[in-house]
């Protein structure tokens, strides 16, 4: 696969569909969220990808739309919603790249809580306008980023142009150039013309030209042409093109040096969605081994887009994420108290009792680890367990007492031996520690 094909949105917050199956996916979403880098501990923000599934075996439409980060499937797309933007997403897959949009996670609780109510929605126009029709120029541009409409002028003119381009719906997206021009016959002025696919279609009047003619130039000068969104609506007699971009005050710094020649060039538009060649994605999530029944009070049917079978795996699912609980932060290393405690918590959840050791967790850790487990973090700070000068009395007392009993005949070396064969079996093991479980740098 290729680079990305980033779709158009309103801003980068704006997200207005929501997703399916959240519930089955929440490991693979508290992935997402947490490397999201968001402020809010109830509100995360990232780019995700929309994957078109034709193989899957849970659609009976067979246009099956999953919600992606990297490999890992988050959800799905309502089947009804998906419907209707399967074409514009199929033409992407079939160009062999995949749509990206803004995603948006409310998470009511906490995200390492096992069972948190997770709603995700993600960022698309209405079905139809978020792929162009026609392709960008294939190098030598610059992308305005999608804004507020600007209606095109004198486009009846150039409705010779505009024909080829209006599609069977009456309304769809393009993309259109926009060029520093001379315009008018008698009275001239410099103004903005807009083109499209090289051909004329039109300009702006003077009052809107005034707005964009900054960012035109800014973007001249780096030998970039500025190209911008648009929507053709028209039928076999008339059309009207309609501009969608930031006006030159409005564009930040990263657009106003932007990346040449964003998107990838698609496959040609095809009036049937069928006609495009959408390779096979579906990636199965069953797991016989492991079935447990969902906990939700809803059915699977109005919980889910069906997409996925109805089952659940026992948490953890295929076990916590440590990278996550474990990320290095700046609180205390935990004391031995702490982390037995932790290690006491959540030994039920693993083979015969034993959880991983977490010698190097630091408080905050800790926490993490107990509310992943839908545990209070409070204990860790109570009964002593957060004095490492109480840890160290006690080792002392265990000391003065083993010296004693190795005094005694016959068993008392023996009871040392194991004392000392256990402290050094501790640290010869502790330093075997891979992962996000070794020593933190």
């Amino acid at each position: 696969m290729t680079s990305s094909y980033p779709l158009p949105t309103i801003n980068s917050t704006w997200c207005n569909v929501p997703i399916n199956g959240e519930y089955y996916h929440r490991d693979e979403i508290r992935k997402a969220a947490y490397t999201s880098n968001s402020e809010s501990a109830s509100e995360y923000f990232f780019n995700v990808t929309l994957v078109c599934e034709p193989d899957n075996p849970h659609s009976k439409s067979g246009k099956a739309i999953s919600v992606r980060n990297g490999n890992d499937i988050l959800g799905y797309i309502p089947s009804d919603v998906a419907k209707t933007y399967y074409p514009e997403i199929a033409r992407i897959c079939a160009s062999g790249t995949f749509a990206e949009t803004n995603a948006r996670l409310w998470i009511s609780g906490d995200l390492f809580s096992p069972d948190p109510r997770m709603d995700l929605s993600i960022a698309l126009l209405d079905p139809g306008l978020n792929v162009p029709l026609n392709n960008p120029p294939l190098d030598g541009w610059g992308l305005i980023p999608y804004g507020k409409p600007i209606q095109v002028t004198k486009e009846s003119d150039h409705f010779d142009v505009l024909q080829d381009y209006v599609p069977e719906s009456g309304k769809g997206p393009l993309f259109v150039t926009l060029h520093k021009a001379n315009l008018g016959a008698k009275n001239v002025r410099v103004g903005v013309e807009v083109r499209l696919d090289g051909e004329r279609i039109g300009e702006l009047t003077k009052a809107s030209g005034e707005k964009m003619l900054p960012a035109i130039e800014h973007l001249d000068a780096q030998g970039l042409d500025a190209v911008c969104y648009a929507t053709i609506q028209g039928s076999a007699i008339a059309a009207e093109v309609t501009l969608h971009l930031l006006r030159a005050n409005e564009v930040d710094d990263e657009s106003l040096n932007p990346e040449v020649a964003p998107l990838p060039q698609l496959v040609p538009f095809e009036p049937n969605p069928d006609d495009y060649s959408v390779p096979n994605a579906y990636i199965s999530q069953r797991d016989d081994a492991a079935i447990k029944p969902s906990p939700e009070e809803k059915s699977f049917e109005h919980q889910t887009a069906a997409y996925v079978e109805p089952v659940v795996f026992a948490t953890p699912v295929a076990g916590p994420p440590w990278e996550m609980l474990l990320s290095p932060d700046d609180s205390e290393r935990a004391t031995p108290f702490q982390r037995g405690y932790v290690r006491g918590q959540i030994g039920q959840h693993f083979p015969g009792n034993k959880a991983p050791r977490i010698d190097y967790a630091t408080v905050n850790q800790c926490a993490n680890i107990l509310r992943y487990f839908d545990k209070s973090p409070d204990p860790l700070t109570q009964q002593g367990r957060g004095s490492n000068a109480l840890w160290w009395t006690l080792m002392a007392v265990v000391f003065f007492l083993v010296a004693l009993l190795s005094n005694i005949p016959v068993i008392g070396p023996v009871i040392a031996f194991i004392w000392v064969a256990v402290i050094i079996h501790h640290f010869v093991t502790r330093r075997g520690l891979k992962g996000p479980f070794g020593k933190q740098t």
